[in-house]
């Protein structure tokens, strides 16, 4: 019982003093002190501890740009500044989350866990619609639209031939091809639109709605066998080079104007009669020509040679009977031969009549060495070739001269003789020719020559 009273005691003892220590108005100085002498921020009774925030920052979109800001975690109510700053062809759009706005830079009062994203947007500095980092064409003109590189019509180039595209009317030009002010090369081009490309046409300003040829030349342009005159005016294709033609285009070697078939170049008889069917080579009519064919020589009898103002006045001048085997002997023994084949065949046999009125050696260019030729009708005689005459060689067509020469101090190529037949006796006929030249200022004359056959 003594022990029992004596645990009683001490347990009142105890239950006194704890209920001392613990109460809220202690004067203990020990007790009421809370300065932590542990080094951390909380008391040493762990009643309470000092609240810390993080901040989280995003970038939208990653490569647009940067945010800078001072590092947490923060304490409650800590005010933290954020700086976006873009990279190159990005501009800062806005923060959203836990802020929300186009501050830049912007505070945040960090009271809670926060989370913020920073947007940046693509710059499109000339509002053409394409975006700065793939735009190769700045300041691109406000009225012009652009391609998908950022670049107008004015700012392109599309084909690299140096003209852009506002001003070139011809797409796609060849690489390294010329071209002019509107982009466009001779090859894109059809300047006289004649369907042939200008790097392909030789022929310039071909009138239009004519047919042209590979070359783009019509045939008003082209003269193929270039005698002169174009081939729409030209009737006579492949002239020979260096030929004479007429305004149609022929040389004589390919006209046959009197149409006997032989061509002008060969024909010795250009008015050979219609239906005439004995032609010769020469295209001469044979049935013409037939009775003055052989050899012929001035015939022995006076007046043989005989000369006036005209055909029908002879008075000027006659041989006399003895001139013919006297001093003029030389010049009666001359012969003339018409060949049927056209040839005219000059045998003067060593002499004949020079200077005037004296026998000599013949002289070129009439000493019979010639190739002559000749031609006629039922009238006329022509005879063809320097130094070609009858009868004698100082007379042609326009003046009676001692050398035989034209008004213009040149050797005729040819000289035209009126014929017709008379009867020397009931044996022989006479090929009577007259030669009429016009003369200087009116002193022509005629020259009658009385041949016989031989």
């Amino acid at each position: 019982m003594k022990n029992f009273k004596h645990l009683l005691f001490l347990s009142i003892l105890c239950s006194l003093v704890l209920f001392t220590n613990c109460g809220d108005d202690s004067d203990d100085p020990v007790a009421d002190d809370t300065t932590d002498t542990t080094g951390d921020t909380n008391t040493d009774d762990d009643s309470s501890e000092t609240v810390k925030y993080d901040l989280t920052v995003e970038i939208s979109p990653i490569e647009g740009g940067l945010v800078s800001y001072q590092s947490g975690p923060f304490t409650e109510g800590t005010k933290v500044t954020l700086t976006a700053t873009a990279n190159d062809n990005y501009a800062f759009k806005e923060w959203t989350g836990a802020f929300n706005g186009t501050t830049n830079p912007m505070e945040l009062i960090m009271n809670a866990d926060n989370t913020v994203t920073a947007v940046f947007e693509l710059l499109d500095t000339d509002g053409d619609g394409v975006t700065d980092d793939i735009d190769v064409c700045s300041d691109t003109p406000e009225d012009e639209t652009a391609n998908e590189v950022g670049c107008s019509p004015s700012q392109s180039d599309s084909d690299g031939d140096g003209i852009f595209d506002n001003l070139d009317t011809c797409a796609d030009t060849p690489e390294l091809a010329e071209v002019d002010e509107n982009g466009c090369a001779d090859s894109q081009k059809d300047t006289d639109m004649d369907g042939i490309t200008d790097d392909l046409d030789t022929c310039i300003d071909t009138p239009e709605g004519t047919t042209v040829d590979e070359n783009g030349c019509a045939d008003s342009q082209k003269d193929t066998d270039m005698d002169g005159i174009t081939d729409d005016l030209d009737t006579c294709v492949d002239t020979p080079e260096g030929a004479t033609v007429d305004e149609n285009g022929c040389a004589d070697s390919q006209k046959d104007t009197d149409g006997d078939g032989v061509t002008d170049d060969l024909d010795l008889c250009p008015d050979t009669s219609e239906g005439a069917s004995n032609i010769s080579v020469n295209g001469c009519n044979i049935d013409d020509v037939l009775l003055f064919y052989g050899s012929w020589k001035l015939a022995p009898i006076a007046g043989a040679l005989a000369v006036g103002p005209s055909k029908d006045d002879l008075s000027w001048y006659a041989n006399l009977i003895g001139d013919a085997t006297g001093f003029r002997a030389c010049m009666f023994d001359d012969v003339f031969e018409f060949k049927e084949d056209g040839e005219l065949k000059i045998t003067l046999d060593g002499s004949t009549i020079v200077d005037g009125d004296d026998c000599g050696e013949p002289q070129a260019p009439f000493d019979g060495l010639g190739n002559y030729t000749f031609s006629g009708d039922l009238s006329t005689i022509t005879v063809y070739g320097q130094g070609a005459y009858l009868g004698w060689y100082k007379v042609n067509n326009e003046r009676e001269d001692l050398n035989g020469k034209l008004n213009n101090g040149e050797y005729p190529l040819s000289v035209t003789y009126e014929y017709e037949f008379s009867t020397l006796n009931v044996e022989n006929d006479l090929l009577v020719l007259y030669v009429t030249y016009s003369g200087l200022n009116g002193s022509g004359g005629t020259w009658r020559f009385k041949m016989l056959k031989i």
